[in-house]
């Protein structure tokens, strides 16, 4: 068992918490291009997407990759290291902050990086 992510305990709660999420910045993200970071397979994205969102999904992980295009292939996976802004998205949700901020190095460098792009990051 992996402690985040798709293969983690109680996983539906947390999918569910993280659709909640969506589902109350719909009209903030309409007409936005927004990226789903550490994305993983891209079942969430695959939901924003089912409301009519602009959104991909980035993940670093050849094996997400591999079940996104298999699972939904309609959902634009991006293959790339999250510490590496893309500054083209108008918004950043970073989905495994969902349930609270964890105080690691990892995310303060990546907050920090994409922070330089002005680019708002979700959740708040």
């Amino acid at each position: 068992m992996t402690d985040i992510g798709p293969f983690q305990i109680n996983f539906s709660e947390i999918f569910n918490l993280q659709k909640s999420y969506v589902d109350q910045h719909l009209n903030e993200w309409k007409d936005r291009k927004g990226l789903f970071a550490l994305g993983g397979v891209g079942r969430l994205t695959n939901y924003a997407l089912s409301l009519g969102l602009d959104v991909d999904c980035m993940d670093a992980s050849i094996l997400c990759e591999g079940v996104c295009k298999r699972e939904y292939p309609n959902v634009n996976f991006i293959k790339a290291n999250a510490m590496d802004p893309v500054p083209s998205y108008d918004y950043l949700f970073l989905e495994d902050l969902i349930y609270g901020f964890i105080p690691t190095s990892f995310w303060g460098h990546l907050i920090n990086n994409w922070q330089m792009y002005d680019v708002p990051i979700y959740p708040k």
